[in-house]
């Protein structure tokens, strides 16, 4: 009997997935703090480049998964899923932005 299949939690390509996802937001957020560091409004700057970045990663993302034509799937996290991780980092960043002003 096989205990993993009916054992609650993320499965190998979740968990896989989510340190990608985990990552990628840490690097982002190290790489535009340093790059904002310079700017006369360090706050802003901060978030409109991690807005931008994190835009431009999610096109990326969903163009691949267009063109390699990955599945959605129900039970494990994915490309699809990873895409809308960051589409909801560039919206939190969004509204940030707009509390500043």
């Amino acid at each position: 009997m096989d205990n993993r299949a009916t054992s609650p939690g993320l499965d190998d390509r979740s968990r896989r997935h989510l340190s990608i996802i985990l990552r990628q937001v840490v690097l982002v957020g190290v790489i535009c703090l340093v790059t904002a560091l310079w700017a006369q409004d360090p706050l802003r700057e901060y978030l409109l480049l991690m807005r931008q970045v994190f835009g431009f990663s999610a096109l990326v993302l969903t163009s691949m998964a267009t063109l390699t034509r990955a599945r959605l799937s129900s039970t494990s996290l994915g490309i699809w899923d990873h895409s809308a991780a960051l589409l909801l980092m560039k919206l939190s960043c969004s509204l940030a932005l707009d509390l500043l002003a």
